[in-house]
C-alpha cells in the first residue's frame, strides 16, 4: 500500500529487518540436534564450586543452515536447580566453556537443598530433533522469536557489548536416564524424573558470535 510520506518521514534511512521465523522443536531420529544425553567425553562442563552441578541439556548444530550463524556446535549446559540470574558462559573454547560472572553464579543458593549437593546426578535421556518453521510455538521448544513468559529481556554480552542473538527455548521434553537424587518429599521427585525449569518455567539460551559467549536464564510464572 503506497502513502505519502509525513514530513517528519522525509530524509529518514531505510532498514531493512531480517523476518525471524518460529522455528519449532520436533522430534525426528536424525535430526541434527539433541536434548539431553551423557556429557560427551570431548566436552568438559564448566568448573565452579555452585552447591548443585551444572546440567548437561544437549547441543545445537551449526550445520543445519538455519543456525549457520553459529562459529561451531553449541554444547547446551546450565545449573538449572540453581536460582540463577543470568549465566554468561565463555565458549572460547568450544568444549570447555568458562563462567563469566562466576561469584554471582556461585553464591545463587537452590530451592532443593534437601535433595541436591555438589555430588547429584541426573542424567536425562537424550532425543534427537530438527526445526521446522511454524506459525504457533511448539510445547518442548523452539527457536527464531522467544515467547517471553514474564517480560523481554535480551542480554548484552559482557565480552562485546553487543546485544546477544536469540538460540533457543527449552521447556523439558525428556525423562531421566538415572539419578543419584533421592528426594525427601515425594512431591519433589518430579523435579529429578523428568526435565524442568523451576516447574513451570522454560530456559531461554541467547548467543554472540563474535565473542563467543551464551547466556543461559529461566522465566517462569
Amino acid at each position: 500500500v503506497e502513502r505519502k510520506l509525513k514530513e517528519e518521514e522525509i530524509g529518514l534511512k531505510y532498514r531493512d529487518y531480517e523476518t525471524n521465523l518460529i522455528l519449532n522443536l520436533i522430534e525426528t531420529n536424525n535430526g541434527p540436534h539433541q536434548i539431553g544425553g551423557e556429557v560427551p567425553k570431548d566436552f568438559q562442563l564448566p568448573d565452579n564450586k555452585c552447591v548443585v552441578p551444572f546440567q548437561y541439556l544437549g547441543y545445537i548444530d551449526n550445520k543445519d543452515e538455519n543456525f549457520s550463524w553459529l562459529p561451531f556446535k553449541i554444547h547446551l549446559t546450565c545449573p538449572i536447580y540453581l536460582n540463577i540470574g543470568n549465566v554468561f558462559l565463555d565458549y572460547s573454547n568450544q568444549n570447555k566453556p568458562t563462567i563469566i560472572n562466576r561469584e554471582e553464579v556461585e553464591n545463587a543458593d537452590t530451592s532443593y537443598d534437601d535433595d541436591l549437593n555438589q555430588n547429584s546426578e541426573i542424567v536425562f535421556n537424550e532425543m534427537k530433533f530438527s526445526f521446522i518453521e511454524d506459525v504457533e510455538f511448539s510445547v518442548t521448544g523452539h527457536s527464531g522469536i522467544p515467547n517471553w513468559i514474564q517480560y523481554p529481556d535480551i542480554p548484552i554480552c559482557p565480552k562485546s557489548g553487543k546485544r546477544m542473538k536469540f538460540l533457543c527455548q527449552l521447556n523439558g521434553g525428556v525423562t531421566a536416564k538415572r539419578t543419584n537424587v533421592e528426594p525427601k518429599d515425594e512431591w519433589y521427585r518430579n523435579y529429578y524424573e523428568e526435565l524442568n525449569f523451576w516447574g513451570d518455567g522454560d530456559l531461554f539460551v541467547f548467543f554472540e558470535p563474535t565473542s563467543k559467549v551464551a547466556c543461559y536464564f529461566i522465566q517462569n510464572t
